[in-house]
């Protein structure tokens, strides 16, 4: 599976930016670092069933000034638009509707992502159909990211499992399409080039201890002097 990073908290390759811990923090709350350790465990789930006839784009755009999606799973069964709840509780699917419990009132109501979810598919479905590529439906998925291991039940069930709609081309030419609205994670920030030791020690820190010694000979070697000196008088 070909797998694109937009997130600003990850760089290309997909691991977290140390350079951008702080925004993380801001923008995701206290336990960032558990949300992006969620969603990699769903990553590789995702990576180890599928081959590179899928594309994942992960926090793209969805079209020109829209909000981001946490994922975008294209290939040649379908696409899906891919949001994460990160949270405990009961759910359950009815129809075309998420249901979370709801401990007040001791019954299932709608998951607040589920219309907005819904309305990201269709606007994606409708732009692409505008582009007169051939995508048949784009279907919204709700994913809880404390149970990773249901991914690998999804995909073998429902994505592997489903006839072929588009072909290795048409795929490429809707990620292509969608590209323009993606803005690629930056590269990892260069590190500095570890210094050369020698005994576990820098080249720096030899210097100053030659320095040192240079400086110990020649002050014992001034002292030796003296007292040579003041033997041979008279």
């Amino acid at each position: 599976m070909r797998v694109t990073h937009c997130s600003p908290f990850r760089d290309a390759a997909g691991s977290p930016r140390s350079d951008n811990r702080r925004e993380a923090a801001k923008a995701l709350g206290s336990r960032w670092k558990d949300y992006l350790k969620a969603e990699d465990a769903i990553i590789e789930n995702l990576g180890d069933n599928l081959d590179d006839e899928y594309q994942l784009i992960c926090n793209g755009n969805l079209l020109e000034d829209g909000p981001d999606t946490d994922m975008l799973l294209i290939g040649p069964t379908g696409m899906w638009v891919v949001e994460f709840v990160h949270g405990k509780g009961l759910f359950k699917a009815s129809g075309d509707d998420w249901l979370s419990y709801n401990n007040n009132t001791l019954e299932y109501i709608a998951a607040e992502p589920n219309p907005i979810l819904i309305a990201r598919a269709n606007a994606i479905y409708d732009y692409l159909h505008s582009k007169d590529l051939p995508v048949p439906w784009v279907n919204p998925l709700l994913i809880l990211t404390l149970r990773p291991a249901d991914i690998q039940q999804f995909v073998v069930l429902d994505i592997r499992e489903l006839d072929s709609v588009m072909s290795a081309t048409d795929v490429d030419m809707v990620a292509e399409t969608l590209r323009p609205f993606f803005t690629e994670s930056a590269p990892a920030p260069a590190q500095a080039p570890a210094p050369t030791t020698f005994m576990g020690m820098s080249t720096q820190q030899w210097l100053i201890i030659l320095g040192l010694a240079l400086l110990n000979i020649c002050v014992l070697g001034g002292l030796a002097a003296f007292v040579i000196y003041i033997n041979s008088r008279p």
